[in-house]
């Protein structure tokens, strides 16, 4: 990573541990050195490639920077603790550390309470990576 990754990455490696996340690797695009400056990168989490956007300025003497994922993803770990904050007390989303927040797209995780095992669905609502949570309904067959 050069002079410019370094430093995001740190910082946005700190914004997405908040959300049950861990930053493997930052790619950017080489940085000019021109301030203001604008940047889409890519950056690696828990198996899952992110567009992450950088916004360079000048601050005093040097820059500073903001970095922020363009586009989320759904944390299993943090979707399986607000499963269990719901009530359940198993909660199994898949061995997935993470997926993209594509909106319309479904989990399906499997949950317990009390011994009965049941499926619910979190569907993806934003790009930013908020879900509704519902319980599981299979088709039905149709014979």
């Amino acid at each position: 990573m050069d002079r410019l990754e370094r430093p995001v990455a740190d910082r946005l490696r700190r914004q997405v541990a908040g959300q049950g996340l861990t930053l493997a690797y930052l790619d950017c695009p080489a940085w000019d050195g021109s301030v203001p400056s604008r940047m889409r990168c890519r950056g690696y989490l828990d198996g899952v490639v992110a567009g992450v956007q950088v916004v360079v300025r000048a601050a005093g003497a040097g820059i500073d920077f903001d970095a922020w994922l363009d586009g989320g993803l759904v944390a299993t770990a943090r979707l399986e603790d607000t499963l269990r904050a719901d009530g359940w007390t198993e909660a199994d989303c898949g061995g997935r550390p993470a997926y993209p927040a594509r909106v319309g797209s479904r989990i399906v995780c499997r949950v317990s309470r009390e011994g009965a095992d049941s499926y619910v669905v979190a569907t993806v609502r934003s790009r930013s990576g908020r879900v509704l949570i519902a319980g599981y309904r299979a088709a039905r067959d149709p014979r």
